[in-house]
């Protein structure tokens, strides 16, 4: 009879119940009332007469009411995980990582076999990425980036796609161009330094006496070159690099101002430059190191033959490379005619010049290379989430039964789904913190390999921007293997579950092993 939920709450309404657990008493004190109603009228009781008295029974049950408030006011409802309702979101989610943690732990092996092989794709994808985002993402740390160039020849009649200036040539451009508002020119070179310790064979490069102005860098300690130490006989002066002075010379501010034996020829130091500075790269001309020292570079604006100068400019505000590409191919016009008044060329027919930003001829040489290795990781990090999420679903598949019961007491699909997700993500923080580790250690390894082919080797670190690409790549893990297990258990069928689990697991393995 329905009149007997409604006379119950009228006498709960005052103890402020929970809902759920106020409709369980309700339930369980009407099936009390209802049997004893039965009982009243097998006694010979008219139906008026039972109604009245089961009801003056509740109405007397003081003792029932005093239990009832002893009992549940202490009581803080929690919403139960797999309940009908969700009550609180993050009362459940906090729910769903208790859980999770619990499995977890329940299955150390299944765990730490997980975390490993998180920890080595999100750590490799981490290392590479920080490499990626210093070389190729971030933009040159020196002023204004965008307006430095480079430029060179390129002339097809005589096979040759990127030629160098000459002395001559570098010297009519900077002397008539505007767009380009400062120029400088530089070519590799080596040195033997035979101070204070064994004799070193190093790498670097003769620049004009304006190529650190055209850069916009300053020395960290010393000066910049003079415009009389380009001349010749004034060049024994020479600019050291951050890691020679640490590594060479102990890092000694002293250093700057002291002579030493370079190339058997005294030679003052001037200045040191900061971490990180390593222009020109010399990967792509083949040399075995980054620069070390920079020297002056006599230019002799007579000779006509010494095509082996490249040339970094600066241009003006709002030009592009296209104007800079244009006005540097009518001046090529002009310098032709003047040294072949009578025609002909040096270069041929089909001449032209490239004019082409610094940060893009910087890492013209490792693009690709980075590009394929982060694939590469990338590819290693799914087949990793492949296994896992096999791992998974056939750990889910062994809670067939589990999950079935759950279930029948109330679970919605989508409450058990989010449940081995929270599972899954679980697993990939773990993965991630631990790849953290690994990539801070791969960059340090990366930096003390010395590697030429990576410029601004000094500069890679784990900074923000590398941290959440990691946590990206964490939620986009977890999604990825954590999606198996749960598309799974909204198929699972309850009564063959159930049935299943009463006999064993022996059967819910033979249909994963078809199934996969």
């Amino acid at each position: 009879m329905p009149e007997w939920k409604r006379e119950i709450r009228q006498r709960l309404v005052k103890l402020k119940l929970h809902p759920v657990r106020e409709g369980e008493i309700v339930e369980e004190l009407a099936q009390h009332l209802e049997d004893r109603y039965a009982e009243l009228l097998a006694g010979g009781a008219t139906p008026a007469a039972a109604y009245r008295t089961a009801l003056a029974e509740l109405s007397e049950s003081e003792l029932l009411t005093r239990e009832l408030r002893r009992v549940e006011q202490p009581v803080k409802y929690e919403p139960v995980v797999w309940g009908a309702r969700r009550m609180n979101m993050f009362g459940d989610l906090w729910q769903d990582l208790r859980y999770g943690l619990r499995m977890l732990r329940k299955h150390p092996g299944f765990t730490l076999m997980a975390v490993l092989t998180l920890t080595l794709g999100i750590g490799a994808n981490t290392a590479i990425f920080s490499v990626v985002n210093t070389v190729l993402l971030r933009p040159l740390p020196l002023p204004e980036p965008e307006r430095l160039v480079t430029f060179w020849h390129s002339a097809p009649a005589r096979g040759l796609g990127e030629l160098n200036l000459n002395d001559a040539l570098f010297a009519f451009y900077r002397d008539r161009s505007h767009t380009l508002e400062k120029m400088a020119a530089y070519e590799p070179t080596g040195g033997v330094v035979t101070s204070a310790s064994d004799p070193e064979v190093l790498t670097g490069a003769r620049v004009t006496f304006n190529y650190f102005n055209v850069l916009g860098q300053e020395p960290l300690l010393g000066r910049a070159f003079l415009p009389s130490e380009d001349t010749p006989g004034k060049h024994n002066v020479v600019i050291i690099s951050y890691g020679l002075w640490q590594r060479r010379f102990g890092g000694d501010p002293a250093m700057v101002g002291q002579t030493f034996k370079f190339n058997n020829v005294p030679t003052v130091v001037v200045g040191i430059m900061p971490p990180g500075f390593d222009f020109p790269n010399q990967a792509e001309r083949g040399l075995p190191d980054h620069i070390q020292f920079w020297v002056p570079l006599e230019l002799d604006p007579q000779n006509h033959d010494n095509w082996n100068y490249s040339a970094i400019g600066r241009l003006r505000p709002g030009l592009t490379t296209t104007d800079a590409e244009r006005e540097l191919m009518a001046l090529w016009g002009e310098y032709e005619k003047q040294r072949y008044p009578t025609g002909g060329g040096s270069l041929g027919p089909g001449a032209t010049t490239v004019v082409m930003p610094l940060s893009q001829r910087i890492v013209r040489g490792v693009r690709t290379p980075l590009l394929i290795l982060l694939g590469a990781v990338g590819l290693v990090l799914l087949i990793a989430c492949a296994n896992i999420a096999n791992l998974l679903l056939a750990r889910a598949t062994a809670r067939s039964r589990e999950i079935a019961v759950r279930c029948c007491l109330g679970a919605s699909a989508r409450r058990i789904a989010r449940q081995l997700l929270t599972e899954s993500l679980l697993l990939a923080l773990m993965g991630a913190g631990g790849g953290m580790l690994l990539a801070a250690w791969g960059v340090d390894a990366l930096k003390r390999s010395s590697l030429a082919q990576v410029p601004r080797l000094e500069l890679i670190r784990l900074d923000s921007t590398v941290l959440l690409f990691t946590i990206g790549v964490t939620l986009l893990t977890g999604v990825l293997f954590g999606l198996a297990p749960a598309l799974w258990s909204a198929r699972v069928n309850l009564q063959e579950a159930i049935k299943e689990g009463s006999r064993g697991t022996s059967g819910s393995s033979r249909r994963l092993t078809m199934r996969l």
